[in-house]
């Protein structure tokens, strides 16, 4: 698959490599805005992506876990976001999410969904030995979002 103007893989190309294999970042390789439905955002967090990929073919699935380490009030968020709020997020690692995705060539794109129903969608690249992307959330009950980068090692 090769990404064309809309931003999605649709023409396949066989990967340049196997993915296969258990994925993770370093603390901090995870940085993200949680921005208002007006695009203000009112939080930054730090932390860690884990995923864990088994590909076939250009076919991606697997599950992906996520370790906020820090959780900050941005200075000129409204005054109802504490740091609080944002610090909410701290702590253990989520429970793993299953993914679903495609390969093509150096490139990948998968979503997740939640038990909340929460959806995100990943894309990135092999950039060496790496994977680098970005992450987003689908706007949430209020409008907002989550966005962020990532940049994994494989561990196995």
């Amino acid at each position: 698959l090769a990404e064309e103007a809309g931003g999605k893989l649709t023409t396949k190309i066989s990967p340049i490599t196997d993915l296969t294999g258990d994925w993770e970042g370093l603390p901090g390789s995870m940085k993200a805005k949680w921005e208002s439905p007006k695009g203000r955002a009112v939080c930054e967090y730090e932390g860690y992506f884990h995923f864990n990929l088994m590909q076939t073919g250009n076919q991606l699935a697997g599950t992906v876990t996520i370790t906020y380490t820090k959780g900050n009030r941005v200075t000129n968020a409204p005054a109802a976001i504490t740091e609080d709020v944002c610090a909410q997020q701290v702590g253990p690692t989520s429970p793993p999410f299953p993914i679903v995705g495609t390969v093509s060539g150096g490139l990948f794109e998968f979503t997740i969904a939640s038990g909340s129903g929460t959806e995100a969608s990943f894309n990135g690249q092999l950039i060496g030995s790496g994977l680098q992307g970005r992450w987003e959330t689908n706007p949430d009950n209020f409008g907002s979002v989550t966005i962020g980068t990532f940049s994994l090692y494989r561990v196995k």
